[in-house]
């Protein structure tokens, strides 16, 4: 930032830096999501399995971390999407998902059209 008789300006071109750099991570974080979940449900993938119960466990306890830097209504949104982030790392431990990982069961293609 520069100041200029006492108003502070700040400099365009690290200000749209800052912007596509948040906007690409961003997307890489999303890209990273996109491939956990092909690999746990293409592959079988009993390790990206274990790096989204690791992803989860960690975003849930980083809830108890943010209570004083954020809104009521962020910390609700917050909240919510963390659930659905455990609820879904729970569904990967039913009995139904430990015979698919192990390949007992073979998911019928027609149920998809």
């Amino acid at each position: 930032m520069f100041e200029i008789m006492g108003d502070e300006v700040e400099e365009p071109e690290i200000e749209t830096w800052m912007q596509w750099s948040v906007a690409a991570a961003f997307a890489v974080i999303y890209a990273m999501q996109v491939l956990l979940w092909f690999f746990i449900a293409e592959r079988r993938g009993r390790i990206a399995k274990w790096v989204y119960v690791l992803l989860a466990s960690l975003f849930a306890a980083s809830m108890a971390l943010i209570f004083e830097e954020y809104a009521v209504d962020e910390l609700v949104l917050y909240g919510i999407s963390n659930l659905l982030f455990v609820a879904s790392a729970c569904f990967l431990f039913t009995p139904e998902a430990r015979e698919w990982f192990a390949g007992k069961i073979q998911i019928d293609p027609r149920v998809f059209e």
